[in-house]
């Protein structure tokens, strides 16, 4: 392999994030990319990504591209998420795995579980969670195709418990950013939004959203909701005082990335939503509500994820049901400066993502070269 321009192949899921990820690992790198899309990402996106893509609704599909495009690296973005996105069964995954390998291909898999649903148990899952036992038994049969594939993360990962494990940062990812303006943006995706109105009841929940964009008008910001469209129809109803509100249900990347990186101050509803890493990284103003629906099912993975994604210390959680000022907000970034500080410290000390790139394929599972 020529690692001056190596050519790596992404498949992502319906994850929003995944995608994210997989662009922002290699904008601006000396690589040949391409993505496959499944059809809830390509539509909006088509040709409108910085790398080329393509649609793709089976397995058939994504071989087919392989043996065109020949790539060097599969990234699955990620494996763990086909199923419970309902784009693959497991043996469909089973299969594709067996099948890339056999054609000489690296593997690799982004895990947004930081290793706890690769050999899951009943402990992994919230007591009493409704969707625990089926949880735990999808990914205890997912467990043999992915859990011995090189899993790729976006922060140090030491003490991670998969075998094997790359890790990268890629500081070009998020030059050339808008300045930011005076929107604030309300992030949540619709399992933090159904986690909110499970805790909260639906009709609390979206009167504490409707103080909080009312609280930011008065504080001369332009609001800005991004979310599912039970709430952004609830809010379309109530808010129609709050000047210069906008309402949104999905945007394709190029305008989602516009607008996460302009807005004046992102909150989230997820401390460990991907497109955190962009506020962070660029010294952006973020702000948090709640821990997040992954962190609530899964509770080993808000202690660990707390310690990998914010070694300096966690960000602190912000009360929903009050409107906040700009000067109690600037008064909380100062106060966890000094501990996102050492986050971000620590993402630029990582590797770079073709170094990561040349790990994967020297490492490639036996039988795959």
């Amino acid at each position: 392999m020529s690692t001056a321009e190596p050519r790596l192949l992404f498949v992502v899921s319906n994850d929003y994030g995944e995608l994210s990820g997989a662009l922002d690992l290699v904008r601006g790198q000396p690589c040949l990319a391409s993505l496959l899309l499944p059809p809830r990402l390509a539509g909006p996106n088509a040709n409108a990504l910085a790398v080329p893509s393509a649609e793709y609704r089976s397995v058939a599909d994504i071989f087919e591209a392989v043996d065109r495009d020949r790539p060097h690296v599969v990234f699955l973005f990620s494996g763990y998420l086909f199923g419970v996105n309902r784009l693959f069964r497991v043996e469909e995954t089973a299969d594709l795995v067996r099948g890339l390998e056999a054609r000489g291909v690296a593997v690799a898999t982004s895990d947004p579980f930081l290793g706890l649903m690769a050999r899951p148990t009943e402990s992994t899952l919230t007591p009493g969670h409704p969707l625990g036992p089926a949880l735990v038994e999808h990914f205890g049969r997912l467990s043999p195709s992915l859990a011995d594939l090189i899993h790729v993360y976006f922060m140090p990962a030491e003490g991670v418990a998969v075998a094997r494990k790359v890790w990268a940062s890629n500081p070009r990812a998020f030059e050339g950013g808008p300045s930011i303006d005076d929107r604030w943006l309300y992030l949540f995706s619709e399992e933090d939004y159904g986690q909110q109105v499970g805790a909260m009841g639906k009709d609390t929940f979206d009167e504490a959203l409707l103080a909080l964009v009312e609280g930011a008008s008065r504080e001369g910001r332009k609001p800005v909701v991004l979310g599912p469209s039970a709430c952004v129809e609830a809010l379309s109803r109530s808010a129609t005082k709050v000047e210069e509100l906008e309402l949104r249900t999905f945007l394709g990347h190029a305008d989602f990335r516009e607008l996460l990186l302009g807005a004046g101050r992102v909150f989230y509803w997820n401390v460990f939503s991907n497109s955190i890493l962009a506020r962070v990284a660029t010294g952006r103003p973020v702000s948090f509500f709640a821990p997040g629906h992954m962190a609530h099912a899964i509770p080993p993975l808000f202690e660990a994820g707390l310690g990998h994604y914010y070694p300096g210390g966690p960000p602190p959680l912000l009360d929903a049901r009050s409107p906040h000022s700009v000067g109690s907000l600037e008064a909380s970034d100062d106060a966890w400066r000094p501990a996102r500080e050492v986050a971000i410290a620590r993402y630029r000390g990582m590797a770079g993502p073709m170094e990561m790139v040349a790990e994967i394929v020297k490492n490639r599972r036996a039988g795959s070269a």
